[in-house]
C-alpha cells in the first residue's frame, strides 16, 4: 500500500481558484470509487484542499494518476500548482500542516482542529481505515505534543491578537473598562473576538451599517450597537479604543474629539490610519498604529521561525517512524493469513478427532485443539521474526510475495 497526498495551497494557489475547488463539494464516494482507492480523507480549509489517499503499490501510478485527473478538470487552462507527495513525504506533509508550519500564518492553531474534523468525517462516512486513522492520529498527537513542549502558538503575529493582548498587559482589560470599536472592518472583527472573551465591562460599536454585523456580534450581551455618528460619545464613555475602518481619511480627528480625563488607549489598526497623529498628544491619551505593533509581530515571527528548526528535525524521525509501521503492514497481513490457515488446519483436525472419538470429555477436546494450535504457531514463528527483521523494504516485500504465491494467498 502507498499513501499519498495531492493538493493545493496558499503557496500554490489564488484565492480564487482555492475559492472554486472549495465550492466544488467533490464527492469523495466517488473519488474513492473512480479512482480505486483504498482509503481517502479530504482536507478542505480557507488555506488549502488536500485528498490524502492510499491505494495498492501495483496499480499506484495509475489510481494517483485518476485522483489528478479529478481535481484539474473543472479548471480548463487556468491551472494552479498542485503538489503531490507520497510515502514518507506524504506523511512529513501532513505533520508540517498539521502543526503549523505550512500555513500562512506560521504556527497557527485552527489547523490542528481542521485535520482532526477531517479524518473523523472520513471515518465515520466509510472512507478512511487503519492506515490513514494511523497517521492522522499521529500527526495530532505529534502536533499537541510540539505546541505543549515548545509552545510555538504562544508568540502571536495577528496584529488584531497582538493589540489586545498588549492592551491587556496594559491593564485596559478589566471588568470596571469599557471598550469602543470604531468600524469593524476585517481587523476590526479579529479584535472583537478577543474583546468579547476579555472581562471588559462593554463594548460599543459604532458603524455605517450595522445591518451587515454578524449575529455573534449582534446579540452577545456586552455589545451595544451604536450609529457611526454617535463614535465621538462612544468614545467620551470609554477608556480603550479600537479603530479599524476601510476609510480613506481620518475618521477620529483631534479638533472634534474631547481631551479625555482619564487614561485612554487608543488602538488604530487602520491603513490609511484613522486616528489623527495629534490624538497622541492629548494628556491622558496613549496612542499605537500599525507600525508599533508590526514590530511586535516581526519579532514573534522570528522567534516561531527559530523553533521551526527544532520541529522539522523531530518531524522527519516522526515520519521514518511511522512509514516503518506502514511498510510492516505486508508482514501483518501474511500474519492474518498464516492464523487463518492455521486455523482452518485445525478445525479439520478436530473433525478428525470427533469422527475417531479421540477424545472422551469436553476438556480433552479443549486441550487438543489448543495444543495443534500451539504446535502450528511455532512453525510460522521463525519466518515471521525473520520477516520483522528485514530492514531492506524490496526484499521484504520480495519475501512476502513470494509467501502468497507458495500460500496461494490473494
Amino acid at each position: 500500500m502507498k499513501i499519498n497526498v495531492i493538493g493545493i495551497n496558499h503557496d500554490t494557489a489564488t484565492v480564487a481558484q482555492r475559492e472554486k475547488m472549495a465550492n466544488l463539494h467533490l464527492d469523495a464516494s466517488d473519488i474513492k470509487t473512480n479512482a480505486e482507492l483504498s482509503e481517502l480523507c479530504i482536507l478542505s480549509t480557507c488555506g488549502r484542499f488536500e485528498i490524502y489517499f492510499v491505494v495498492p503499490a501495483a496499480s499506484y501510478q495509475d489510481n494517483a494518476d485518476r485522483v489528478m485527473a479529478i481535481l484539474k478538470a473543472p479548471f480548463g487552462d487556468d491551472l494552479p500548482e498542485f503538489y503531490w507527495h507520497t510515502q514518507e513525504f506524504a506523511i512529513s506533509h501532513l505533520l508540517k500542516v498539521t502543526c503549523g508550519l505550512d500555513s500562512a500564518v506560521l504556527g497557527e492553531d485552527q489547523i490542528l482542529g481542521q485535520v482532526k474534523n477531517a479524518i473523523s468525517d472520513a471515518s465515520e462516512n466509510g472512507f478512511a481505515f487503519k492506515i490513514l486513522n494511523k497517521v492522522f492520529r499521529e500527526a495530532v498527537s505529534f502536533a499537541k505534543s510540539i505546541k505543549t513542549e515548545l509552545k510555538l502558538s504562544e508568540n502571536p503575529l495577528s496584529l488584531s491578537y497582538i493589540a489586545i493582548k498588549k492592551a491587556g498587559q496594559n491593564g485596559y482589560l478589566t471588568e470596571h473598562h469599557t471598550v469602543t470599536m470604531v468600524g469593524l472592518g476585517k481587523m476590526g472583527g479579529l479584535a472583537i473576538q478577543y474583546l468579547l472573551d476579555s472581562p471588559v465591562k462593554c463594548v460599543y460599536v459604532a458603524v455605517r451599517h450595522a445591518e451587515k454585523l454578524d449575529d455573534l456580534v449582534l446579540n452577545h450581551p456586552k455589545v451595544r450597537i451604536k450609529s457611526f455618528e454617535e463614535r465621538y460619545e462612544c468614545i467620551e464613555k470609554s477608556q480603550l479604543v479600537v479603530a479599524t475602518t476601510a476609510a480613506p481619511h481620518t475618521v477620529v480627528r483631534s479638533d472634534v474629539m474631547k481631551p479625555p480625563t482619564t487614561d485612554t488607549l487608543i488602538i488604530d489598526l487602520a491603513m490609511p490610519r484613522d486616528v489623527d497623529a495629534e490624538v497622541g498628544d492629548f494628556d491622558h491619551v496613549t496612542l499605537w498604529n500599525v507600525d508599533e505593533l508590526k514590530d511586535i509581530s516581526a519579532e514573534n515571527y522570528q522567534k516561531r521561525h527559530d523553533l521551526t528548526g527544532q520541529v522539522i528535525l523531530r518531524l522527519d524521525e516522526k515520519s521514518r517512524h511511522i512509514m516503518v509501521w506502514i511498510d510492516q503492514l505486508h508482514v501483518d497481513h501474511i500474519l492474518k493469513s498464516w492464523h487463518q490457515t492455521i486455523d482452518n488446519i485445525t478445525q479439520e483436525a478436530m473433525k478428525s478427532v470427533d469422527r475417531k472419538r479421540l477424545a472422551v470429555t469436553l476438556k480433552d477436546r479443549e486441550m487438543l485443539e489448543v495444543l495443534f494450535e500451539s504446535s502450528l504457531k511455532q512453525l510460522i514463528k521463525p519466518p515471521l521474526e525473520t520477516l520483522k527483521a528485514i530492514e531492506d523494504k524490496s526484499q521484504r516485500e520480495t519475501y512476502v510475495g513470494m509467501l502468497k504465491e507458495l500460500y496461494h494467498y490473494e
